[in-house]
């Protein structure tokens, strides 16, 4: 059986770009070496100077890494740490702008001469945002629920989450959804069918459930993006409402982080210290002259997370607000939303964040197949649940750690 080691990469990234390199190893009895896949000497990457010359520049490196064929490595690093440029300098088709030294090679060759065939041949990419890369209308997909048996192949402890006193889910309703029928085209299946929903207003409410299952047209039928082909959808906060997509680049149309987080400071009556405080708490003050784009998966995540909490809305639609986020981060995180909503806002997130969803949420809802399974108070919802039950993992560990959930 394979052993399995941790490396740490040496590096000296501007943004503590300190990566852990997990690999599969072979049996030490083998004494053939493998052929090596990826092989970076003193790699260096800077993405291009800002316009302001006191603003820091976003780089990794320098860099050693090498990776055997066959090997299996995971990068691990907090966010923002270059995990993602990374990969992409590994691909020159995708290779962000900005300037390279050192060697990176791929099977022997440096990643930056690839033509376009050796390109697609040898290296393949998936991104952190899967809707960039589909390019047809259907597709083959599959379904397959969290269980408690994947936990237990990992030897997790079970998370028991406790109940937010608060918070009361008897609150009058906001948001009422009646026998919603939806479907994306006329001859497509349907994607909710019959669906019910209530949600207290002031409370966190958690949209559980596998890929496909419905969680995300539901944000867009609340929020009045996506029409419902019958049924109804009463959300008495439409007026004071606030939708984050699941690809945060939705809600970028600006050049630079400044400008973006200042887009809707005029319609929504925001101050330059409101921005400048959130930044700061969100840990994007140093990135403000940067574009949107040149930001991590995280960092994205984090920008339109705060574009959203300056406009003060009253409804905040959430749709997989943790993913790319590390275990402190998320912990910042978590803190602004149970904020939110001891302001008394409401917030409905779609996730499969399972720790998370447990230590934040006031009522889950379990969605399978386009209907409502479950709706129940987060601590019964998620105690001895067979499908869904949440792990201690590193943010959960943190959190209790810190007493924040207290």
């Amino acid at each position: 059986m394979a052993s399995i080691t941790a490396q740490t990469v040496r590096s000296t990234n501007a943004s503590e770009c300190s990566a852990a390199l997990c690999q599969s190893e072979s049996r030490s009895s083998e004494k053939t070496v493998s052929p090596v896949a990826i092989e970076a000497k003193s790699f260096e990457f800077a993405y291009p100077p800002s316009e302001d010359p006191q603003a820091p520049r976003t780089s990794i490196g320098p860099l050693d890494w090498r990776v055997p064929q066959g090997a299996f490595q995971l990068l691990v690093g907090a966010t923002g740490s270059g995990k993602t440029t990374l990969l992409r300098n590994c691909k020159p088709s995708i290779a962000p702008h900005g300037e390279c030294t050192g060697e990176l090679a791929v099977f022997g060759q440096l990643a930056s001469q690839l033509d376009d065939r050796q390109s697609a041949s040898l290296v393949g990419y998936v991104s952190q945002n899967p809707e960039n890369q589909i390019c047809h209308r259907s597709g083959l997909h599959g379904r397959r629920p969290f269980t408690s048996d994947f936990a237990s192949e990992f030897d997790a402890q079970p998370l028991i989450p406790q109940p937010c006193p608060s918070r009361n889910a008897d609150a009058p309703a906001c948001i009422t959804v009646s026998d919603a029928y939806c479907r994306y085209e006329r001859t497509s299946d349907w994607v909710l069918r019959g669906f019910d929903l209530r949600v207290a207003q002031g409370s966190i409410h958690a949209l559980i459930g596998g890929n496909g299952c419905g969680k995300s047209t539901l944000l867009r039928v609340i929020a009045g993006v996506q029409k419902l082909d019958r049924g109804a959808c009463v959300n008495v906060l439409a007026q004071r409402q606030a939708l984050l997509p699941q690809d945060p680049k939705g809600l970028f149309v600006c050049d630079t982080v400044q400008e973006e987080l200042a887009e809707w400071q005029h319609a929504c009556g925001y101050a330059d210290a409101d921005v400048d405080a959130i930044a700061q708490a969100f840990g994007l003050a140093e990135r403000l002259s940067n574009h949107p784009y040149d930001l991590s998966g995280g960092q994205q995540q984090l920008l339109a997370l705060a574009k959203l909490l300056l406009t003060k809305s009253s409804l905040l639609l959430l749709d997989e607000l943790t993913k790319g986020l590390d275990p402190q981060t998320k912990c910042q995180v978590t803190k602004a939303i149970q904020e939110q909503a001891r302001a008394g806002v409401t917030v409905v997130m779609a996730t499969h964040d399972l720790p998370f969803a447990a230590l934040v949420a006031d009522e889950a809802t379990m969605l399978f197949d386009g209907e409502s399974a479950a709706t129940q108070p987060a601590p019964e919802f998620f105690a001895d649940n067979l499908f869904y039950r949440p792990t201690c993992d590193s943010f959960a560990k943190q959190w209790s750690e810190s007493g924040a959930g207290r």
